[in-house]
C-alpha cells in the first residue's frame, strides 16, 4: 500500500536517520517496493540525498520535493519519505490526500515544540541527544558549496575540529560532503552534545579533472563567523597541479592492482 512519511524535526534531531532505518525495514518487508527520498526547503538536501544513497541501496533520491515526484509515488504506488527542513511553515504544507500522509516528528528527550507536537500523527523521541534547545530564531546558517572541489585530508580534519569545537561561534549542527585527495568522498555530521561522524561514501573516485558528484559543506550555530569559515574552507582545497598528482597515483595503484 501507498504510504507517505513526512518527516519533521529541530536541525540535527535525526530525520535523516529515522529515514534510513524506515527504508531499511520497509527493504525486507518490501523487497520490490523501491522507496523515494526527498527534501522539502532548505540547503542539505545534497548532504543528506548522498548519505542516504550510500546507506540505502533501494532508496531512490531526488533532492527537492517536486510535483513530478509526487506524481510519480501515486502513479508507481511507491512509498516517499519527504524530509522537512525545519525553516518550514507546517500550517502551510499541503500534500494530495491520494498519497496517504503520516506526519511525523522527532523531538530530543525534554524538548517542547507546541507547532510539531499539534502537526504531528507520530511523535518520536530523537536518539540524537542535544544538550539545550537553541532558540531558532537567533540560528544563523553557513552554506558552502564545493562542487568540483577537493580536499586535502589532514586539512579538512583540523577545519573540522576547529568549527565543531567552538573556533568560530557556538555550532549546533554542522554536515557535509567532501571530496577526498585520496579517492573516496566522505560525509561528515556533528550535533552539539553528540559524537563527530564520518561515514565513507560509495562514490567511484575521480580520476580526470574535477569531481561531478554534489558536495556541500552547511553549519548552524550562533555567532558564527561566516567569512573565517569560508577562508580557511578555501585553505583546505588542492590546486589543479596538486589534484593531477594524487589521480596519477591512484591510476598507477590500479594499474598494479590489474597486473
Amino acid at each position: 500500500m501507498l504510504q507517505t512519511f513526512a518527516v519533521a524535526g529541530p536541525p540535527g534531531g535525526g530525520k535523516t536517520t529515522w529515514i534510513a532505518k524506515q527504508v531499511e525495514a520497509l527493504a525486507q518487508k518490501h523487497p520490490q517496493n523501491r522507496p523515494i527520498y526527498s527534501a522539502l526547503g532548505g540547503t542539505s538536501s545534497v548532504l543528506d540525498g548522498m548519505w542516504l544513497a550510500s546507506q540505502c541501496p533501494n532508496l531512490e533520491v531526488r533532492p527537492q520535493l517536486s510535483s513530478q515526484v509526487l506524481q510519480e509515488a501515486m502513479t508507481q504506488q511507491r512509498s516517499l519519505f519527504i524530509e522537512i527542513d525545519s525553516s518550514a511553515d507546517l500550517a502551510q504544507l499541503a500534500l494530495p490526500t491520494a498519497l496517504n500522509v503520516q506526519h511525523v516528528a522527532l523531538l530530543p528527550a525534554g524538548w517542547r515544540n507546541q507547532e510539531l507536537e499539534a502537526w504531528s500523527d507520530l511523535l518520536f523521541p530523537s536518539e540524537v541527544a542535544l544538550a539545550t534547545q537553541p532558540a531558532m530564531a537567533e540560528t544563523q546558517v553557513c552554506a558552502i558549496e564545493l562542487q568540483g572541489q577537493v580536499f586535502d585530508p589532514p586539512s579538512l580534519d583540523i577545519l573540522w575540529q576547529e568549527v565543531t569545537g567552538g573556533a568560530y561561534g557556538t555550532v549546533h549542527r554542522a554536515k557535509g560532503v567532501f571530496c577526498l585527495a585520496d579517492g573516496p568522498g566522505v560525509y561528515y555530521s556533528y550535533v552539539k552534545g553528540g559524537e563527530r561522524r564520518s561515514v565513507q561514501l560509495d562514490v567511484e573516485p575521480c580520476l580526470e579533472g574535477r569531481p561531478s558528484y554534489p558536495s556541500a559543506f552547511e553549519v548552524m550555530g550562533d555567532q558564527l563567523d561566516s567569512e573565517a569559515i569560508l577562508a580557511t574552507t578555501q585553505d583546505c582545497l588542492i590546486s589543479d597541479s596538486l589534484l593531477q598528482q594524487h589521480q596519477d597515483q591512484l591510476k598507477e595503484m590500479r594499474e598494479m592492482e590489474a597486473a
